[in-house]
Formats: structure tokens, sequence, C-alpha cells
């Protein structure tokens, strides 16, 4: 498949479904179409839709290409990007320490910043809670953050954020 002419043929649920139902059925391919989530704006868009499929049919075939995810996001060339990359890592425990640690420094900063998305935003935090139990002052921190947040934020966030909290409360740390 030609997917950058396909991705430059539209955008639609179909073809997202398409392109997404192509990769799990022939996984080498991943490496190629992953390049494409750091191409320009709108290409990078496109291609990031059927990781929403993948995260939830084939999550696994994700995980030969943590860093390339991870620097897609970085780069935030799209909004779409870093939620569809986001989404995939919130759900999983990464056991790659430098990859982890990358992630988490990206995801506080997202979390933190009133301009990012709200989807965003709340997939970071998810990620935060997912990946930092071996580091109790992060998790403090994040406590922390979410407590001074919560009550100015938007339904999603305050939803999730409870959530955490409730979580984090249970293993002792309570926001300062």
């Amino acid at each position: 498949m030609d997917f950058k002419k396909e991705l430059e043929r539209g955008h639609s649920k179909e073809l997202a479904e398409q392109i997404a139902h192509r990769l799990i059925a022939q996984p080498n391919e991943l490496k190629e179409y992953v390049q494409f989530l750091k191409d320009e704006s709108l290409l990078a868009q496109r291609a990031s839709w059927p990781l929403s499929t993948i995260t939830d049919a084939a999550p696994d075939l994700l995980q030969p290409f943590h860093q390339e995810l991870l620097d897609a996001a970085e780069l935030n060339l799209h909004p779409a990007v870093q939620r569809n990359v986001f989404r995939y890592f919130q759900s999983i425990q990464l056991d790659n320490a430098f990859i982890r640690e990358q992630l988490l420094d990206l995801a506080f900063r997202q979390m933190e910043s009133p301009n990012v998305p709200i989807a965003i935003r709340v997939f970071a935090m998810q990620i935060i809670e997912t990946n930092s139990h071996e580091y109790r002052d992060l998790r403090q921190a994040l406590a922390d953050s979410i407590a001074l947040r919560i009550e100015d934020e938007k339904p999603g966030f305050r939803s999730r954020g409870r959530k955490i909290l409730k979580k984090l409360e249970g293993e002792g740390i309570l926001p300062s």
C-alpha cells in the first residue's frame, strides 16, 4: 500500500480503518508508516487516526515503535498526533526507563499547559499515573498539580482528576 498516496487522498473514518486493518494484517509495514507521524502537519494528522484502531485492536504491534511515537508526540505537528499517541501510552506501563522518563516529562508539561486540548491533558494525566509507581515524588507532584487545577478545569479533566486523586489517596499520597 502506498501510504503517502492514501493519506493524501483524504481523511475519513473509512480510510483510517482501512489503513489500520492493513497495518494489523501486515505489521512489517509499521516501521515505514510511523514515519508519517513526523511528516508535515496534514499527513501527520491523517496518519495518527489509524493509531486509535491499532491501540484498541492490537496495541502490542506498536511496542517496537515507542521511541518513534514519543518523538512524534514531542514534535507536536498537530494535536491529533499527540492525542492519539497519548491515548496509546495511557494504558501501558513502559519497561524502558529512558523512554518512560521522556514520556513522563512530556506528559507533565502537557498536563500543566492550559493551551493544550483537554483530551491530551487528560491522557497525559493518566500516563503519569500509570508510569510513576516507582517515583513517589512524581506521584506527589501529580496529586498537587491535579488538586491545584481541578476546580477550574473542564469536566473531563475534573472526572479523571478525581479518580486519580482517589487512587493516590489510597496509597497515602495527599495533595499538599
